[in-house]
């Protein structure tokens, strides 16, 4: 595609109506995000740097360099920090945190997401270039760069959330690249990381389905038994380990919050965390529509990853556990980028006559 090139969206060929029942939809949903942003109240932030997730993962981390085992490691710091240890999805699981204590220093595990990081930028670039326009391109490079910049924070590559969602990514954009091969081992390896990447597999399994890939659908059938292995040997490991001083959360993870969860996950997404949450409240519809709007082989693929989250998180998800949004916050940076051309085409489709007018009006005149 040209310089010059500027894509139509699928809004170009809608239908007045059409056009106003997504417009209508559009509106009514910043609305009611807007409103439910106004009564939102965040999960509280750890009181210090030496407490919450990210700096038990670390003293794991320093633990297991000292000799310990993942799990031996993983259960006196989770105890010793009040966590909920008698569930299994309190554990992470154990392969970033062998990544990370097989590394000489913290600062070898910052680079190693650090260039996954970069290079996932430039294969979504690359992808976008090859099917859209150069303005586009460049709209999405700003928007996933202040998505990604997380990635360079201290010691995030242990958030597994983080690492995961830009996997995800990574292995969309190879997919729209035509090399599902490398989109299939980046997407496994993501569920790897972090077992809530499972909707993302499905997907993928059921796309390759569809389109009659069966090497594809063979490969994703028997890397989710080997996940289904790995899982258990894990849930054991836990097992093994639990002990007098564990306790279980009151609650479970069915926790219905609903649009209140679903801003929180969406403001979970690199320098948005820093925004006020109405600035959440426009984004997200806004990315949703950029999505919807794309017309490109690929981007259904990224379309359906979004929305088969956040429809999960209707139902699903501690009000705590917002930072689930990075699964789905990269892909969501890309509809921010279609955007602006989907208002447009949006807005002349909402202008477009009737047929029947149309056609009247062609008769009337001489």
């Amino acid at each position: 595609m040209s310089l010059t090139d500027v894509p139509q969206t699928r809004f170009a060929d809608y239908s007045r109506g059409n056009a106003v029942a997504v417009a209508a939809t559009f509106l009514v949903a910043v609305i009611v995000l807007a409103l439910v942003a106004a009564g939102y109240h965040p999960p509280k932030a750890a009181p210090s740097k030496d407490a919450g997730d990210l700096a038990t993962y670390v003293r794991i981390v320093a633990d297991m360099r000292h000799g310990q085992d993942y799990y031996a490691a993983a259960h006196t710091e989770l105890v010793n920090g009040h966590y909920g240890t008698r569930s299994v999805f309190n554990w992470r699981l154990p392969v970033l945190f062998w990544i990370a204590a097989a590394l000489p220093t913290q600062a070898a595990v910052d680079a190693l997401l650090q260039a996954v990081a970069l290079v996932t930028l430039a294969v979504s670039c690359l992808w976008l270039r090859r099917t859209t326009s150069f303005a586009i391109t460049i709209l999405a490079a700003v928007a996933l760069a202040g998505n990604l910049c997380t990635c360079f924070d201290p010691n995030i590559f242990l958030f597994s959330d983080i690492t995961a969602g830009t996997l995800i990514l990574l292995s969309v954009a190879l997919y729209g690249l035509r090399l599902p091969l490398l989109g299939f081992a980046v997407g496994l390896l993501a569920l790897f990381c972090r077992e809530l990447v499972a909707p993302y597999v499905v997907l993928c399994a059921v796309m390759a389905w569809r389109d009659r890939r069966w090497w594809e659908v063979g490969g994703w059938v028997a890397g989710i038994v080997a996940f289904a292995a790995y899982f258990a040997w894990h849930y054991f490991e836990v097992h093994a380990h639990i002990g007098p001083h564990d306790v279980a959360y009151s609650d479970t993870w069915f926790a219905f919050g609903g649009l209140n969860f679903i801003l929180g996950t969406a403001t979970f997404n690199g320098i948005m965390v820093t925004q006020p949450f109405r600035m959440t409240a426009l984004v997200l519809p806004l990315g949703l529509l950029g999505l919807l709007a794309w017309r490109n082989e690929g981007s259904a693929r990224a379309g359906l990853t979004v929305a088969v989250y956040l429809a999960l998180f209707l139902f699903v998800g501690k009000h705590f556990d917002d930072y689930w949004g990075a699964l789905y916050t990269p892909l969501l940076m890309i509809g921010i980028a279609f955007a602006p051309l989907a208002l447009v085409d949006l807005i002349r489709a909402l202008g477009r006559q009737p047929p029947e007018l149309a056609e009247a009006s062609g008769q009337a005149s001489p």
